[in-house]
Parts: C-alpha cells; sequence; structure tokens
C-alpha cells in the first residue's frame, strides 16, 4: 500500500497528492455513519472513482475481522509494530484499503457487526414493503462474495443456508415457497397484489449469476428451472412476469436455452404417457385427458401446471375413485420425475450434490 501526502483543500474535500505528480485529485472524504466505532483499531477505506473520487471509511476491530475471516486473522494475529508504522493513518488510526467494490465491502462489514444484515430473506411484514425480499441477489451477492474471499465461514455458512430456504432442492418446500406467495397458505398478501410479479420476488438470472460467482451450485437447478418458466408472457395468466436476463453470461444463457429445451421435451413425453385409458375401461377420465393434453403443451410452469392437473383430478365427479387415485398417483410420479431431473436437463450433475435433487 503505497503512502501518499494527504493535504486539506476548499469545500470539505481532501487534495492528493502523491510522489511528484503535478495534478491533484479532489478527493471527498467521508466517514461511514453506521461503523465509525470510537473504540475501533483499523480504519478501513474503500474507494469509488467517481465523480467525485469518494474514500469512504470504516472504523472498526482488528479483533472482530480476524474472529470472522481467516485471512485477517492471517494478518493481524502476528505482531503488528511494522503493519501499523508502514500503513497510511487517519487521527493516529492505520488505514487498511480494500480494493473491492464500496457496496460490497459496506454490506460484508454490516454482516460482521449487525445480524439483521443476515436475515434480508425473510419476507417483508408490510406486503407493500417488497423492495428488500425482491433486492436478495443484490443485498446478498456483495456480502457472499467477500466472505468467500476473505474466508468468512460462519458468515457465508448463515447466507448460504438462507438462500437455500428461498431457492431449495426439495420438491415440498418449492412448493410450499410458491403456494405461500400466491397467498394460498402462510402469509396473506393483498387482493389484486400479485399482478406484477415481477416486483415480489428476486431475479432468478442474479441468483444464477450469485450462485456462480460465489461457488453455491446447488441453487442452480431452481433458479434455471424458475427463469424457464418466465422468459415469456403467459397471456393467459395473471402471471406477468418477465425478468432481465442481462446478468447471465454466454454460457448461463446456453444453458438455460437448452435446459428449457430439453424440459419441456420430456415434460411432453410425461404428459402424454399418463394419458393412457383409465382402469375401468369405461373411459371415465376422457375428458379431463383430452384437456389435460391440450393444456399442458401450453404450460410453462410444468411443476405447477402439474399441482393444478392433480386438483383438478380429485374434484373430478365424473370418474370412479379408482380411476382418480391412479390418475393423481400419474400426475405425482411425473412432477417428481420432472424436479428430480433438473441437474440432469439443465447439465449441472457434475456440480452440485445428491441432495440437490431431492423431491421430499
Amino acid at each position: 500500500m503505497a503512502a501518499s501526502e494527504v493535504t486539506e483543500a476548499p469545500h470539505g474535500t481532501k487534495r492528493q497528492r502523491t510522489g511528484d505528480v503535478s495534478e491533484a485529485a479532489e478527493v471527498q472524504i467521508s466517514q461511514s455513519a453506521e461503523l465509525w466505532l470510537p473504540d475501533g483499531n483499523i480504519v478501513i477505506r474503500t474507494i469509488s472513482v467517481g465523480p467525485p473520487l469518494t474514500h469512504t471509511l470504516y472504523k472498526v476491530h482488528k479483533h472482530v475481522l480476524a474472529l470472522h475471516c481467516s485471512a485477517f486473522a492471517s494478518l493481524f494475529n502476528g505482531p503488528q509494530g511494522a503493519l501499523d508504522a508502514g500503513s497510511e493513518h487517519h487521527d493516529g488510526t492505520p488505514i487498511m484499503d480494500l480494493q473491492d467494490a464500496p457496496e460490497d465491502a459496506r454490506n460484508f462489514l454490516k454482516a460482521l457487526y449487525f445480524p439483521k444484515e443476515t436475515q434480508l430473506h425473510l419476507p417483508p411484514s408490510d406486503p407493500f414493503r417488497d423492495d428488500v425480499w425482491a433486492m436478495i441477489p443484490d443485498s446478498y451477492h456483495g456480502i457472499l462474495r467477500l466472505a468467500v474471499k476473505y474466508d468468512a465461514a460462519d458468515i457465508r455458512d448463515i447466507i448460504v443456508k438462507a438462500l437455500k430456504t428461498e431457492w431449495p432442492s426439495s420438491l415440498s418446500q418449492w412448493e410450499f415457497l410458491r403456494t405461500q406467495s400466491e397467498g394460498k397458505s402462510g402469509y396473506q398478501w393483498p387482493e389484486g397484489y400479485l399482478l406484477d410479479q415481477t416486483s415480489l420476488f428476486p431475479n432468478p438470472a442474479k441468483i444464477i449469476q450469485l450462485a456462480t460467482d460465489c461457488n453455491v451450485p446447488d441453487l442452480l437447478p431452481a433458479a434455471y428451472y424458475d427463469l424457464a418458466c418466465v422468459t415469456e408472457m403467459e397471456f393467459d395468466t395473471e402471471d406477468c412476469r418477465s425478468f432481465d436476463l442481462s446478468p447471465l453470461s454466454k454460457e448461463a444463457l446456453e444453458i438455460l436455452i437448452r435446459g428449457k429445451i430439453s424440459l419441456r421435451s420430456s415434460f411432453y413425453q410425461y404428459v402424454v404417457e399418463t394419458g393412457h385409458a383409465c382402469l375401468c375401461n369405461r373411459d371415465c377420465m376422457k375428458s379431463f385427458r383430452i384437456q389435460h393434453l391440450a393444456h399442458a403443451f401450453g404450460a410453462t410452469d410444468a411443476v405447477a401446471y402439474l399441482s393444478l392437473a392433480i386438483e383438478r383430478v380429485h374434484a373430478s365427479e365424473d370418474a370412479s375413485p379408482n380411476c382418480r387415485k391412479e390418475m393423481e398417483r400419474r400426475l405425482r410420479e411425473v412432477k417428481h420425475h420432472i424436479w428430480a431431473g433438473l441437474p440432469y436437463y439443465f447439465r449441472l450433475t457434475s456440480i452440485i450434490t445428491p441432495s440437490s435433487s431431492a423431491v421430499e
């Protein structure tokens, strides 16, 4: 870290010169309102190129950084005399620069000191304050990225657990979350509030980006599946989600496209196989099977469609109990096959853990 001469400049800025460089750059100095702790013994500095060029300072504790992060423990657990002497100082406290995005550093440092920063995945108590829930990828990305970089194992585990709760490997958990979000159980959203669902849910493309950047591959099957369901408008329903795909890399886009084709092909095959005659041979399920085949080919969310089909069969009055029971069994089996097959459709089997194909 290069030392520099810092002199006062007008209007609350500082004018910085390094070596014999004649050009001076005005630097805006900003102390963190949340993390400027009087008894701190290290000043973390982040740099935003602006304009204006801004240095944000955080006065924190070496022992807290070392307690949570192996990388800082290696730096601070030895003799500190030489390190402090070779550093710039702010009001007598040594400065350490972090070459990370300022917002990432801010979120990461807050997570070390404020436990609530690791609980952003919880649905908001006020349904009209959906901004926190919808911004889960952005809120967690910086924390998780730096937790991996600086080996903050506990913080990483907390964030990963939270993300896996929202993007589960279990089919039953996935269906519970989707049912809950629709207001059918659990939290009740106001009537009509789901007409624009884009604002309520995290962008799956950003979850894919986060999972890839931070090496959390078990999030990918559910995220790719969700994105495959909403990359086109469904005009015959109230589901109008349409997400920005720009966070996806070229490789991720290829995975999405190929996986969606493979998923639909498999789904259509399963649907045809479930449409054969009923057990009683009186074709009492004929009406359902015709509608089943017609509606399935227009469905973009296979799991949701199959759940609805099971409900329709269960409520059917023109079929014998045994035939209804058998058709429900076939549809549940297809739904489980589809979910368990996500790692294969999206070619993720080599990077995810076996639990990621769980159906229960």
